[in-house]
């Protein structure tokens, strides 16, 4: 009698096995493609406004060196920063530096102690170099995040130094974390989902394998 029992209890340990086997399985599963979803997502949200900031800061930065190339050409870069170096900020709501081709500064639109410095941050190296690279990092003068852009400035002959714009990363890093935030929600809802699925869907399993073992019990 007591051999039965055992048997009984073997069997039903075995079944509760099985579905505890299957909701691991699914559960798995589903946390590796959410986990692999969520890796792939925030990467290119990150990616697309970034790209999106730098390409605004771009544009600014050519509009800026376009005016310079056809109104004041033929006026000296220093000229120009003292008595019109308004038309270098004119429509920009970044930071505005004028740079001379070695990478010093020669002025900067919010005043900071860089003026005289010589910059060697990527987006100014790349552009000495005739290439074109996004800066993304700190800054002396801030505790924010920034990115910085150079674009050449040009007279009809040479080039006489890069216009470089510079703008915090801190509402672009804000929609960012709003659209992460949003992600890990609707990923946990799922992943919810997900195990109460696979909870039914192991019971549907095992229900007729438990009603069978009852019929095989009656039988012997």
């Amino acid at each position: 009698m007591e051999e039965k029992r055992l048997n009984n209890s073997n069997k039903h340990h075995l079944v509760g096995t099985v579905g505890f086997r299957i909701m691991g399985f699914f559960f798995v599963i589903t946390l590796l493609v959410i986990v692999i979803f969520e890796i792939f997502y925030l990467q290119s949200i990150n990616q697309y406004y970034y790209d999106n900031m730098a390409s605004v800061l771009h544009n600014q930065a050519r509009y800026n060196a376009d005016l310079y190339l056809t109104y004041f050409s033929d006026t000296d870069l220093m000229d120009v920063i003292v008595e019109n170096k308004n038309q270098f900020y004119r429509s920009n709501d970044s930071q505005v530096q004028i740079v001379s081709n070695d990478g010093t500064v020669l002025y900067d639109g919010i005043g900071t102690d860089l003026v005289g410095e010589q910059l060697s941050t990527a987006d100014v190296l790349a552009a000495q170099d005739n290439r074109y690279e996004v800066y993304i990092g700190n800054v002396p003068y801030d505790t924010q995040k920034v990115m910085s852009v150079s674009y050449p400035l040009r007279n009809q002959s040479q080039q006489v130094g890069f216009i470089r714009l510079t703008t915090s990363l801190q509402s672009v890093d804000r929609i960012v974390m709003d659209r992460a935030a949003t992600s890990i929600i609707f990923s946990l809802a799922a992943l919810t989902i997900s195990v109460i699925l696979s909870y039914l869907l192991s019971r549907s399993i095992i229900n007729p394998i438990s009603d069978l073992t009852k019929v095989a019990k009656k039988l012997a």
